[in-house]
């Protein structure tokens, strides 16, 4: 008997970028709790074998408090070998607001020890801003800049550093629009606020950054989008 084959056809939400990825997720399925907790490890140790003692995690797209629990355990068990920072993302555009104050609720920036810690939000605090890899176009929304001000407020008042995702120059300029305006209410005095990305920020906004205080954590992927050879 032959088997029979199955085509289907995948909406274009999920043929690329984000959609793409969390189908992959998906498809692989998801282990045990404690398969979990046992990967983490290898996986620390096979980094620490390529010489990596520290990472940053400046908020997973799709990872909800829940995805964290294999890494808190790791921890608990005095198992890390790996020095972990956090950010906490809000996941889905709607949601922000409500997500965030539940954070900024129960959680407490500076939370943890020098293997865990807690270091604050982002890099989405408001989906107005969301260009993702800035390969197509996007127009940041007056509601959305508006939140971001909003939230801005809210989580310096409560001492949460912020690191937020912006990609095109747009973006960025807007960006630091609703920054200003929120630091006028909320002084970042006692927090730090950086951008993600930010490739081809203008002199202009240069000059921004500096004067706020702020940081840019930049990489090298746009190596990776020049065609020919290097």
């Amino acid at each position: 008997m032959r088997a029979r084959l199955r085509l289907v056809v995948l909406p274009v939400s999920l043929r690329r970028s984000v959609g793409a990825f969390q189908l992959c997720l998906l498809l692989f399925g998801r282990p045990d709790f404690e398969t979990q907790v046992e990967w983490t490890a290898a996986r620390m140790r096979r980094l620490n074998r390529l010489g990596l003692v520290g990472v940053i995690d400046p908020g997973g797209m799709g990872m909800n408090p829940e995805a964290y629990r294999p890494l808190y355990e790791l921890w608990r068990r005095n198992g890390m070998t790996i020095r972990t920072r956090l950010y906490m993302m809000a996941q889905g555009a709607g949601n922000e607001r409500a997500q965030l104050q539940e954070f900024m609720k129960y959680l407490h920036p500076g939370f943890g020890d020098d293997w865990l810690r807690l270091t604050g939000a982002g890099e989405v605090i408001s989906y107005g801003f969301m260009d993702l890899e800035g390969v197509q176009p996007f127009e940041v929304t007056q509601e959305g800049s508006e939140l971001l001000e909003e939230l801005l407020v809210e989580l310096i008042q409560m001492g949460w550093s912020v690191h937020l995702h912006a990609v095109l120059t747009a973006t960025i300029t807007a960006m630091l629009d609703a920054i200003e305006r929120a630091v006028k209410i909320a002084p970042a005095d006692g927090v730090r606020i950086s951008l993600a990305h930010a490739e081809p920020i203008t002199d202009a906004d240069l000059d921004r950054v500096r004067n706020l205080g702020m940081g840019i954590a930049v990489q090298d992927r746009m190596v990776f989008r020049v065609g020919g050879p290097h």
